[in-house]
């Protein structure tokens, strides 16, 4: 048995369960796969713990793969003019820590999974090619546009592909596509973890960041 917020994502990890992955590997799975299906609410920029079970010896691990700060990062970067913005902390370059996500998912599996960290990639690779949006994603989009229409405008499209008309107007069932994170995924699968931390991917990840006012530096992904 698989459970997640999406119906979707556990499908996924049921899956890989029936091909004879463990919980580690459907966890994994499971995991990727709602950051397509949640991008609100989870994805590779972010982290998570991890308790494993085994049963076998009767021992409780914990993975501990939560964000970290980078380490320029000082409170007072939060306080301009000496008062405290909790929106800088929200939005923007200076809210980008160091993602322990992929990490965390590789080292999970090295260390409890039957499976690679590449064959967890895959299903969440093709479901980021194309998938019907869920009403919880077509409320989170509206909500976006309500609270921020020109932050909404600019950077939603680079997450979600609607297949014909503006995002203001997506219906739940409707085909969405999330090209960007499959291409992603697909480097993970190929080049692993290492990859979003050392490569095309993190330099990325620090432009963006750094181009937003953030302090976020290869050395601190590199970590």
């Amino acid at each position: 048995m698989v459970a997640s917020d999406s119906s979707l994502a556990s499908q996924v990890g049921a899956s890989v369960l029936a091909k004879g992955g463990n919980a580690a590997d459907a966890a994994c799975a499971t995991a990727l796969a709602l950051g397509v299906t949640h991008p609100f609410a989870s994805g590779l920029g972010g982290g998570g713990f991890a308790i494993v079970y085994t049963a076998k010896i009767g021992k409780v691990e914990v993975l501990d793969f939560r964000e970290t700060a980078p380490s320029r990062l000082h409170p007072h970067l939060f306080q301009p003019g000496g008062k405290v913005d909790p929106a800088l902390s929200v939005r923007g370059g200076l809210a980008v820590g160091v993602p322990g996500e992929p990490a965390g998912l590789a080292e999970l599996v090295r260390r409890w999974g039957r499976r690679s960290f590449s064959a967890c990639t895959r299903p969440a690779e093709r479901l980021a090619r194309g998938f019907p949006a869920s009403a919880w994603l077509v409320e989170h989009v509206a909500e976006e546009f309500r609270k921020d229409p020109v932050h909404a405008d600019r950077f939603l499209p680079m997450v979600l592909k609607r297949a014909r008309g503006p995002l203001t107007a997506l219906r739940e069932g409707e085909r969405v596509e999330r090209p960007a994170l499959a291409r992603t995924l697909a480097r993970l699968g190929r080049e692993g973890a290492v990859s979003f931390y050392r490569g095309e991917i993190g330099k990325a990840i620090v432009q963006a960041a750094q181009a937003a006012g953030g302090v976020l530096r290869m050395e601190d992904l590199a970590g």
